[in-house]
């Protein structure tokens, strides 16, 4: 009985494939400009449930404040959606949109087109997001860096 309680809690094991091109991701994310804080795993491939056929892989990158990396910076011509509240409005910079790119792009990384990139500045979380249910699986999310 205990050991059905504790496989409850327990994470599930990550295909040794994802494992690697995870690694790969963060080492990406980390030889870009942007102010990465933190990168989490989240969605089905964390909680269990992932299809490696068909799902996607959520990636939630925390930065440090950078207007460049911010979903409410006004003062750029925008062309992908961001979401303010519960609600999506067009709010991609450029920055944004670039690492977005080089993730889903990258030669080396066998997932690449199916990452989703969720990217929130500590600006971001603070306006609105941070008590948003969206935000707060992101912050549950596996920690990769």
């Amino acid at each position: 009985m205990l050991e059905k309680i504790l496989a409850l809690f327990q994470k599930p094991k990550l295909p040794s494939d994802v494992t690697d091109d995870l690694q790969k991701v963060v080492s990406v994310l980390r030889s870009t400009p942007a102010p990465i804080l933190e990168v989490r795993l989240f969605g089905s491939l964390h909680k269990g449930g992932w299809n490696s056929n068909t799902s996607d892989i959520d990636i939630a990158v925390f930065m440090a404040h950078d207007q460049h990396y911010s979903c409410y910076n006004r003062t750029v011509a925008y062309s992908i959606p961001c979401w303010d509240g519960d609600r999506a409005i067009t709010r991609e910079t450029p920055e944004r949109a670039s690492l977005r790119t080089i993730v889903r792009s990258h030669p080396d990384l066998k997932y690449g087109s199916r990452y989703q990139l969720h990217l929130a500045t500590i600006d971001d979380q603070q306006l609105e997001l941070e008590d948003a249910p969206f935000v707060k699986s992101m912050r549950k999310g596996r920690l990769l860096y």
